[in-house]
Parts: C-alpha cells; structure tokens; sequence
C-alpha cells in the first residue's frame, strides 16, 4: 500500500517523531510523538494509523463489517467476514430470501405462461370465454391477476395476441 501511494509515504513518514525514553530498569522504549499541529485533524489522523500499525494485534483487525460496515477485532485466528454471528445470520438470511424469492418469480412465470398457451389452445376450439388471465389464476391459484398484470407491465410476460382483439 505504501509503495504504490508515494504521496500518502511522504505524508506518514512526516507525521511523527521518535521519542527515546530510558526507564530506571535499564530499559528503554521508542515513543511515537505526532509531528504536526495537534489541531489538525489529518495530522491526528494520520499518527493514530501509524499507532494502528505498530500495534501488535493489527492482524486482529478486521473490517468493515460487509452488513453494518462497523470495524471489528477478530476474536479468534480465523479469517472472519462479518463482526458478529448476528450480522452473519442476517446477511446470510437476506441473500437466501432475496434467492427463494426470485426462484418463486420465475417459477410462477413459467407455470403462467403454460397456462396461457393452454388457454390459447381452448380459446382456438372455443370451449372457454374466459379472459387469459383469469383462465390463468384459475389454473393456478397462486397466480393472481394482479401478478400477471404487473408480469405484463415488467416485460417478463407477454400476452396472447388474442387478448387484443377482446379489448374494445
């Protein structure tokens, strides 16, 4: 990430200062000092993702939650997806519904366009005055008048050339 923005390199190499700190036990500590104005909030910014970096659970982090686009912090090694089994659940859940759902659609569509061509068939030998959709929702139930229509409106379903000429 670094290497390719060479730009945003400059920027961080520039936003902090090391500080050595001695400690009475002999040992000492690096301290990161933030370089620019404290008031600055891209100088601020910049020094907590240093901070970030150097922390030594940053592999941790993981994030943003694809579902409530929260940051989280893995609370195992495994590569997880989403912040809680909660959010997972219920992405998971509208991906399956949004597919039932669709499957449903398209399943009504083909049972109603068999069942106007069937209508088409009685219509031709004249053993039925009803309209096509109601010769559909009376084959299939499920079916309503209302579904066909919008079908119709959508482009999903075309009807029968016949049902022109009933129009007045």
């Amino acid at each position: 990430m670094m290497y390719e923005d060479q730009a945003l390199w400059r920027d961080l190499s520039t936003a902090y200062s090391v500080k050595w700190l001695p400690s009475k036990t002999g040992r000492s500590h690096l301290a990161l000092m933030p370089a620019g104005d404290p008031r600055d909030p891209r100088s601020t910014a910049r020094y907590l993702f240093l901070a970030l970096t150097l922390n030594p659970d940053w592999a941790r982090l993981g994030g943003p939650c694809p579902r409530c686009e929260r940051f989280f912090i893995r609370k195992t090694a495994k590569m997880s997806t989403y912040c809680s089994h909660r959010c997972a659940s219920r992405a998971t859940a509208t991906e399956a519904t949004a597919k039932a759902r669709l499957e449903e659609h398209t399943d009504k569509l083909v049972r109603a366009e068999k069942a106007k061509l069937e209508w088409e068939k009685v219509r031709r030998k004249g053993r039925t005055k009803k309209a096509w959709k109601e010769w559909v929702e009376a084959c299939e139930p499920d079916i309503t008048i209302r579904f066909l229509t919008r079908a119709v409106n959508k482009g999903e379903l075309q009807p029968p050339s016949e049902s022109k000429k009933e129009r007045p």
